[in-house]
């Protein structure tokens, strides 16, 4: 084991020293650390609250781990960065598919808002799947979706989304739509449409945002 003196230093490279004890699995024969282990150790050395989420919602995605042992294993855990692990693993959830996802998620959680249920599937009165949603305020009919833009040239899915826009107002929902700018560059506007539309669909919010939101989200507008 080195000492910190013998520390590896390259130019482009940040080496830390790892703990005697941290976990470790194997893959493909090599000695590598658990999922877990990782998720702490990054915690350990700085990685921000909204980088940490993404992964996690990744590693939930990819069945790497779950949030009971995520979480078991980083109380159990006598080294640095359990704190931030853990809020972190707390603001985890199932279901998401995109970091982008997890942005719009969080932006609007930080900000002291209700936060949205993840993945939520509506179905026709005879229980047939009808559509499924990124983020929505079931009870209140209120969606919130992040929008890449991937389909932007695409005439068949811009006609599926005219459709679906319209099976929508149907049923009484509104869709917000949340775009790349939205997150980097107009978070504030973002979140004052969730608040808005939150307000006209009944639900008590307050006028001011909490400010943890502004650390990780600062515009670049």
């Amino acid at each position: 084991m080195p000492e910190h003196g013998e520390r590896l230093r390259r130019q482009g490279v940040k080496s830390h020293l790892g703990q005697v004890d941290a976990r470790r699995t194997q893959r493909t024969g090599i000695p590598v650390s658990t999922p877990e282990q990782t998720f702490i150790d990054l915690a350990a050395i700085g990685v921000n609250l909204v980088d940490m989420v993404v992964l996690g919602d990744a590693m939930l995605k990819a069945k790497l781990t779950t949030m009971p042992t995520l979480i078991e294993a980083i109380e159990a855990w006598d080294g640095y960065g359990t704190r931030p692990a853990l809020r972190a693993a707390r603001l985890m959830r199932e279901g998401v598919d995109s970091p982008m996802e997890t942005r719009v998620r969080l932006l609007i959680v930080l900000a002291g808002l209700p936060e949205p249920t993840v993945n939520v599937i509506v179905r026709g009165e005879d229980g047939s799947w009808r559509m499924r949603f990124d983020l929505c305020y079931l009870d209140h009919r209120l969606i919130v979706e992040y929008d890449g833009r991937r389909h932007a040239d695409n005439p068949e899915q811009w006609e599926h989304d005219l459709y679906r826009r319209e099976d929508l107002d149907r049923m009484d929902y509104r869709l917000i739509i949340v775009t790349t700018r939205g997150i980097y560059n107009e978070p504030h506007r973002t979140l004052e449409r969730v608040r808005d539309e939150l307000r006209e669909r009944g639900v008590r919010v307050s006028s001011r945002f909490k400010n943890e939101w502004r650390r990780h989200f600062p515009s670049m507008a």
